[in-house]
């Protein structure tokens, strides 16, 4: 489950003489923000360069070039405009805040969390500087101290939905399904499209067992976010579990519209469609399987049961083969291959494969010793 966090990019307005006769650089840096301001980014980015480059210490240019490169995922370049605002002025929070942001994203969490405390020392009462501290804490695994900076924000910002979703991730992370549950639903009474927490609440309810109270908020995801494969994956599991195999090959198949090669759609499609004797597909999914994952030795073992079971021997013991030189120590897959090599009058191979199996796991001995009887004869 993802860590929520939030990022307040500070876009600072325009500027009169806070730059003393620098009028050329002024200018220019309104022109950046207004091109900013209207999403003309590149623009606005070149701008802000040029008003850099006739005033280095514009704190405010420095600030939303730097907000803009993380925006755009430029990580290293927001960092060394955050570094140079805050070198120019040791107190400037906000930039503290967002390189914090960086940080944390970078999953850095020492230095998030000391930028989170920069913060603090600036702008003391700042509810997301504690949330995000607290998700810096999370990645830790300090899960007490960020339950402390989770419980302070909600404390000074009752509304601040982030910090509800954060700590009940954190709940349910340490198994406290009915807690996180709770916090799930006050994010979502603050927030009623929070796709996020509805789809971390069903989560809870799944773990707890509670498969209608998932179904039910996973299809709520859905109708919010029609375009997430996770919420049908696991609304596909939970139908599962409730033995609703129609509702589950519908999700598991849609799962596989956004993603075709999602292994564990193509699995649980082979599996039901194995149970229910619908052998031919059942074999077509397993084989999509090791197409994705080529060293599966359990689709291997499986498909090989199934072509066993339709009379189609040679494909089966290439199969068992298969499933022995990616997991020698598998021993039903032996035990089978050495049935198959018996039929096949094979009985010196048919007997080694047998007396392994049986060394191997010696519950095989009551079904298979017979067969092994038969192997060691002239």
């Amino acid at each position: 489950m993802k860590i929520i966090y939030a990022l307040v990019l500070l876009t600072f307005l325009s500027l009169s003489a806070i730059y003393g006769q620098n009028n050329k650089a002024i200018e220019t840096y309104n022109r950046g923000l207004e091109l900013q301001n209207n999403g003309k980014l590149d623009e606005a980015l070149a701008e802000y360069d040029k008003a850099i480059a006739l005033y280095p210490r514009m704190t405010d240019a420095l600030n939303n070039r730097a907000n803009i490169k993380l925006e755009r995922g430029d990580f290293n370049g927001a960092i060394a405009d955050y570094n140079k605002v805050i070198e120019i002025d040791p107190k400037a929070g906000m930039s503290y805040f967002n390189r914090g942001v960086v940080y944390l994203q970078l999953e850095k969490y020492d230095e998030a969390i000391s930028d989170f405390t920069k913060t603090l020392e600036t702008i003391p009462n700042y509810a997301m500087a504690y949330n995000n501290r607290g998700n810096a804490r999370r990645g830790k695994k300090d899960f007490s101290g960020a339950l402390a900076d989770y419980d302070k924000a909600i404390e000074l910002h009752p509304q601040i939905f982030e910090a509800y979703f954060n700590r009940g991730v954190l709940k349910q992370d340490q198994n406290d399904l009915q807690g996180s549950i709770l916090d799930f639903s006050q994010a979502i009474r603050l927030r009623p499209d929070y796709t996020e927490a509805i789809a971390a609440r069903a989560h809870s309810y799944k773990l707890k067992k509670d498969l209608p109270s998932a179904i039910a908020n996973y299809s709520a995801a859905i109708r919010l976010n029609p375009q997430e494969p996770s919420y049908y994956l696991f609304r596909a599991l939970s139908y599962l579990e409730r033995s609703d195999a129609e509702k589950a090959v519908a999700d598991f198949q849609k799962v596989l519209e956004f993603n075709p090669s999602d292994v564990t759609a193509l699995y649980n499609l082979a599996t039901i469609f194995a149970a229910k004797k619908e052998t031919g597909k059942a074999i077509e999914f397993y084989t999509k399987v090791i197409a994705v994952e080529p060293q599966d030795a359990a689709a291997f073992y499986n498909r090989a049961i199934l072509y066993e079971e339709s009379g189609e021997t040679e494909k089966a013991l290439a199969d068992y083969s298969k499933t022995i030189s990616i997991a020698p120590t598998n021993a039903d897959a032996l035990a089978r291959r050495g049935f198959l090599l018996l039929k096949q009058k094979r009985k010196a191979e048919a007997r080694k494969d047998l007396e392994k199996a049986i060394a191997l796991d010696t519950s095989l001995k009551k079904n298979y010793q017979i067969f092994l009887d038969e192997a060691k004869k002239p």
